[in-house]
């Protein structure tokens, strides 16, 4: 097998990422998997493929950034390389770690177990870490929401999240992809949060979250143009004093996002950048 890291993840956010697996599986022969951490992307082969011709499909429209290429042995079990490059992190209250990790959570942090193999969105990308952070925050706040919607939820680490600091309340987590919400009853099982509703959905269209709305609290870690065009929906379905977490956005889109959303009547609470990637908290006016 051979390996290909990439010291720039090319901007990508989570959603970005699963369309670009997708995409490589389809157009370059012997693709096994793609992974985010720490400013790196690191693509997987079964034999080796010129760099230039990968980066090509992540970013056409820029130069081929510094890369490192590896052969890996074949009696290797390529999921434990991608657990591998997924070391423990802290974000909030939060410490993120994969199956492979043996050692114990910092006592004063809540563990969170998430694979990225399974579905993207294992909390290392900017998007999700600034996501857990304001979660942490907004429970510090002694907010106790009821009922909450996580849109988009890809591998679940943001619905459980909610879940571990918000016990008693009820979480309905959607995704439109049928192995995203394979992976976040799998994560919710490992990290023992009950989630009441994991639903295959696209955006608000569902019979159950229309249902179950209006929600005291809307999650949607997803796209810039996603977030502006589920505005509406997400404005229909939430109570008023209501809190709405926005994130992957790119922070030349930020301003944009908060115009769409102010116009509506949210009021922009707080805001977290990590490595250039914005995440915003609304209440609902």
């Amino acid at each position: 097998m051979y390996q290909i890291t990439f010291h720039k993840d090319a901007g990508l956010s989570s959603d970005q990422a699963g369309f670009l697996q997708e995409t490589l599986s389809e157009t370059l022969e012997g693709f096994l998997s793609l992974s985010l951490f720490d400013g790196r992307i690191t693509l997987l082969f079964e034999n080796r493929i010129a760099p230039e011709k990968a980066w090509e499909i992540l970013e056409p429209e820029k130069d081929v950034p510094a890369y490192e290429e590896e052969e890996i042995n074949s009696d290797q079990d390529w999921l434990e390389i991608c657990y591998q490059q997924q070391p423990p992190f802290e974000a909030g209250v939060f410490w993120v770690y994969g199956s492979h990790i043996t050692q114990d959570a910092p006592a004063d942090l809540i563990p969170l177990q998430i694979d990225a193999v399974q579905a993207f969105g294992s909390g290392s990308h900017g998007t999700t870490k600034g996501c857990l952070i304001l979660l942490s925050w907004l429970k510090e706040l002694g907010i106790q929401p009821a009922r909450i919607l996580d849109v988009g939820t890809g591998s679940g680490i943001l619905a459980i999240a909610a879940k571990k600091l918000f016990p008693k309340v009820d979480i309905m987590a959607t995704d439109n992809d049928p192995a995203c919400i394979e992976a976040t009853h799998i994560h919710a099982q490992k990290n023992e949060a009950t989630l009441q509703d994991v639903i295959l959905a696209e955006g608000f269209t569902h019979d159950d979250v229309q249902n179950t709305a209006p929600f005291d609290f809307i999650i949607a870690n997803i796209l810039p143009h996603i977030l502006m065009d589920l505005a509406q929906d997400i404005k229909a379905c939430i109570k008023p004093d209501g809190y709405c977490l926005l994130s992957g956005i790119p922070s030349d889109r930020a301003k944009d996002v908060q115009a769409c959303y102010e116009t509506l009547g949210f009021n922009l609470s707080e805001i977290h950048t990590e490595d250039d990637w914005v995440s915003q908290l609304y209440t609902s006016l």
